[in-house]
């Protein structure tokens, strides 16, 4: 996690928990956008733009689309007991130490 501060990362997890929980949009539609858009010029450091690259790379190793890439996310959340949100959170917090 280099680079961010905790209030951005706090937002941008607490946007994606409220997209996904409500019912606004699915974890396939989230992770189509994080995986097939490209994150704003300048936003290197901001977690979306690390999730992002951790979602291609996940993609890339498995040969999944985003659909099969957000329920295998979601598996892994099911056995960690975390939401979604929580689980993309963890995987970015504990990227920089599983590199």
């Amino acid at each position: 996690m280099s680079g961010s501060d905790e209030e951005s990362d706090d937002g941008f997890f607490a946007e994606l928990r409220d997209r996904i929980e409500s019912g606004e949009e699915t974890l396939e539609s989230v992770v189509e956008e994080l995986t097939v858009e490209s994150p704003p010029p300048g936003t290197a450091d901001h977690p979306r733009a690390h999730v992002s690259r951790s979602l291609q790379r996940e993609m890339a190793e498995t040969g999944h689309d985003p659909a099969a890439t957000a329920e295998a996310v979601r598996e892994r959340a099911a056995d960690n007991d975390r939401t979604v949100a929580e689980q993309l959170r963890y995987e970015y917090e504990t990227a920089d130490s599983q590199e």
